[in-house]
């Protein structure tokens, strides 16, 4: 069973909740709000040695849109290729109290194990609290497996197609910017191999400058998956530490 071939599968497909994940800068550059553009940047290493770099710009659209563009890119602990990712991300503020904002969003996803193309769209729900925000998300997705993932489990139609949603509940308790999150998100992707996954996603963050322009943070993702065609089954139940710098400009 290539484990490694499949772990890269549901660590890229994890990954496509990054178009659900624009961080966004508020006027305090505050990256719990999910439904704002930011120009920013971020580095990350985890617990396996991977280390991970994203850069995003932002522009206003008008006053009511505003977009965002963003690149990211991993490599493993030998210092290889793992995956990458483009995204565009668009936001709209809505005439509405439950709902002020949404957004949209184009991801292209590559990595060992496929390509993707994702349309997806997230909204924030007010909560009545100034401590507690809510995000949700959902997506459909189409692209292929690579040759080596199909021929390791014994398919030949590499084409697949799916769907992705997740919700985000954010809680502040102070009043310095430091926030907690916690991130279930579940993946289906179909063919002639059938792909589940479920990430959940436990975050900490805390600005390490006055202006808030600087923080840090501690991600922490247990992933499970599983794979399975008319000839081989593989099951992944892994659990990431991310440390991340994150730079607002």
């Amino acid at each position: 069973m290539n484990t490694s071939a499949f772990r890269k599968l549901v660590i890229g497909t994890a990954l496509l909740s990054g178009f659900s994940y624009a961080e966004e800068q508020a006027p305090d550059h505050d990256p719990s709000d999910l439904t704002r553009a930011t120009t920013s940047a971020y580095a990350a290493m985890s617990n396996n040695g991977d280390f991970k770099v994203s850069v995003s710009g932002s522009f206003q659209v008008n006053e009511k849109q505003e977009a965002m563009l963003t690149v990211e890119g991993t490599m493993d602990n030998q210092g290889h290729y793992s995956d990458s990712r483009i995204q565009y991300f668009h936001v709209f503020s809505v005439d509405n109290n439950i709902v002020p904002k949404v957004a949209a969003s184009i991801d292209i996803i590559d990595n060992s194990a496929f390509t993707t193309a994702a349309l997806g769209g997230i909204a924030n729900f007010q909560t009545g609290s100034d401590k507690i925000n809510l995000f949700a998300r959902a997506g459909v997705l189409g692209g292929e497996y690579k040759s080596d993932f199909t021929k390791v489990m014994g398919e030949s139609d590499s084409v697949t197609y799916g769907a992705t949603g997740d919700i985000f509940l954010i809680m502040k308790p102070g009043k310095d910017g430091t926030y907690f999150m916690i991130n279930p998100e579940y993946t289906y992707m179909g063919g002639s191999i059938n792909t589940s996954v479920l990430k959940t996603t436990l975050l900490a963050s805390t600005p390490l400058s006055q202006d808030k322009t600087r923080w840090g943070q501690i991600k922490i993702e247990n992933t499970y998956g599983t794979s399975e065609s008319n000839h081989y089954s593989l099951k992944t139940d892994d659990t990431v530490v991310w440390a991340l710098y994150k730079a607002f400009f």
